[in-house]
């Protein structure tokens, strides 16, 4: 005989079964990589989110809802065991750092690893249920249930699950793979801020066009020390530069960023100058997940640039080959360059090493560099640097390297370190301080073929942050000198102001290791006397905007007193302007 159920039952199972996937809905099963969802449920007791309900929507920022179990550490907590960081831009809503445990947030951002979650806003909420929004990075299926890969989470759901969506997935646009993201979803070009040019104008559905004007306006008094002869210079430079990006599929990405630069100078001594250059900054491919495994492969011309800019900030041909893991990354590159304005760089190999964290928070690494120009040029530096927030209430760096080699014909070794901290007390907002020591070693018998010596890369900038929003040249903004055979002692208060804008204060003093004539690649054009070490002081005032999206404004004002080194002469000054616009 037939089993019938109770009608009270199959009307029960069939309302349920119609409200799980109703004809025609869309469901778990249906979804890809590279779609955002938002996804609410709760977590098993085997670690997996069990999805209740998701809903696909377009990229935005990476989310989590729940309650903090625990205290905050330092300027970092912990959500559903994801390291969360904060930092002085993070906006609170409702709650603070120090009173989290038991709160329930939302806390949005920018999700970098399981050790790097960069919080852009924390806000408390009611109760309900946990959510985890999100890029899909993975899909599997697993008898019933449909496996996704959202940030380091397991979430699991039922292949017959409706996703909710204001519109059909397959219209839906895919949120590339590591994001980074200021309110729209852009691919990860590695790219500090000041570089970054946003791909405003969308040529096709995967090719992307973004556009930049600088201009920069130096005025330098007195580089050679003396007022008794013609040594000022006034230098502009205007630089358009012009980005496409491709992003034909989430496992690819292509490059091709050129720029042409008109630049008018007058200089007291050489006369009125005018020229122009053109140069491709970027063009190059990038291949990720190869075979699938964290495997990127990158060719072409690549704007190398470190945070600090102390071993990088210039344009190189070749290949780099990247792994990344959670908790790590090594990445390893070969290059040169094919074509410039510069013949030695052009005759120069360079292998590069760099073993990090994969944090940018809280980043450290090992590293080495080898240059090979000729029998007469050849170098190798190996290193280590922490930077970040690894004391609460601060932010701090330390680069630390030798080097070996040859250097102008002589055997070369070297030592070079720069250490300094930040401190960025809650009770002082918005004031913060710097102080900061760097040294390189120098040699103490020139001419003997030896030399102890430190040289940078060649590639080096020496740009950076402080406290505020804007970088500067942090062994000086006169002086800006190379570390090599000196020593400079920095301190430094600062102010970071609403919408984006900070003002900084820097006084450097400078004193070379072994007396010597002259400094290495400084824009002081006077020697020193090679009797006296004490190189002078100088003080600069730097002013920083990004109040606007579109707009970055940079002034400095620099003042340079010589020291003993120098004899009798006269200071030096910079006034500088820097405008950016982004479109």
């Amino acid at each position: 005989m037939f089993d019938f159920l109770p009608l009270p039952a199959f009307l029960a199972a069939s309302a349920a079964a119609f409200q799980e996937a109703p004809r025609g809905a869309e469901t778990a099963d249906s979804l890809r990589v590279g779609h955002f969802v938002e996804i609410k449920g709760a977590f098993e007791t085997n670690g997996a989110f069990r999805a209740a309900e998701i809903e696909a929507q377009r990229p935005d920022d990476d989310a989590l809802l729940g309650t903090v179990e625990n205290p905050a550490l330092g300027e970092r907590f912990f959500l559903f065991g994801q390291e969360i960081h904060v930092d002085s831009d993070t906006q609170w809503k409702g709650v603070k750092l120090a009173t989290l445990a038991g709160t329930r947030v939302k806390v949005e951002g920018d999700w970098h690893g399981a050790r790097n979650f960069s919080a852009s806003s924390v806000e408390t909420r009611g109760p309900g249920r946990e959510r985890i929004v999100g890029r899909i990075d993975e899909v599997r299926r697993d008898g019933d249930d449909v496996v996704l890969r959202i940030m380091a989470f397991e979430i699991r759901a039922k292949a017959n699950l409706e996703v909710s969506s204001a519109e059909p997935l397959a219209t839906l646009p895919l949120a590339p793979a590591r994001q980074v993201r200021e309110g729209t979803a852009e691919p990860n070009l590695r790219q500090k801020e000041e570089e970054r040019v946003p791909g405003k104008f969308r040529l096709t559905d995967t090719l992307t066009l973004g556009a930049q004007l600088e201009l920069n306006a130096d005025f330098e008094d007195e580089r050679d020390l003396n007022r008794q002869r013609l040594g000022d210079r006034t230098t502009t430079e205007l630089t358009a530069k012009a980005e496409l990006v491709w992003t034909p599929s989430a496992d690819f990405l292509g490059v091709l960023s050129a720029r042409e630069t008109v630049v008018w100078e007058d200089d007291a001594d050489d006369g009125y100058w005018r020229g122009d250059n053109w140069s491709l900054k970027e063009g190059y491919g990038r291949w990720q997940n190869v075979l699938d495994r964290p495997l990127e492969i990158q060719v072409g011309r690549t704007f190398y640039d470190d945070q600090r800019e102390w071993l990088y900030h210039k344009s190189l041909d070749g290949v780099i080959v990247r792994w990344e893991e959670p908790a790590w990354a090594l990445e390893v590159g070969a290059s040169t360059l094919l074509s410039d304005s510069n013949q030695y760089d052009q005759d120069t190999t360079n292998l590069s090493l760099y073993l990090s964290n994969a944090d940018d928070d809280r980043h450290a690494a090992l590293f080495a560099f080898h240059r090979d120009h000729d029998a007469d040029e050849r170098f190798t530096i190996l290193g280590g640097r922490l930077y970040g927030k690894w004391i609460p209430g601060t932010k701090g760096w330390l680069d630390a390297a030798l080097e070996h080699g040859t250097l102008a014909g002589e055997d070369a070794k070297g030592m070079a370190f720069d250490a300094g901290i930040t401190f960025l007390p809650s009770f002082a907002e918005p004031f913060n301080a710097t102080v900061r020591y760097a040294y390189g070693s120098g040699d103490d018998s020139p001419g003997d073929g030896e030399t102890d010596t430190f040289r940078q890369s060649g590639f080096h900038n020496n740009n950076d942050k402080w406290g505020g929003v804007t970088p500067f040249h942090y062994y000086g903004e006169v002086v800006d000198p190379e570390l090599a055979n000196l020593g400079i002692f920095s301190v430094g208060v600062g102010a970071k102001f609403p919408n984006r804008t900070s003002l900084d204060l820097v006084l450097h003093h400078f004193e070379l290791d072994h007396a010597a004539a002259g400094l290495f690649r400084s824009r002081i054009k006077h020697q020193t006397d090679g009797v006296h070490p004490e190189i002078g002081r100088e003080l600069d005032l730097v002013f920083g905007w990004r109040g606007h999206p579109n707009w970055q404004v940079e002034v400095v004002l620099g003042g340079f007193d010589p020291g003993a080194a120098f004899g009798d002469v006269d200071p030096s000054y910079l006034a500088a302007l820097q405008v950016r616009f982004k479109f």
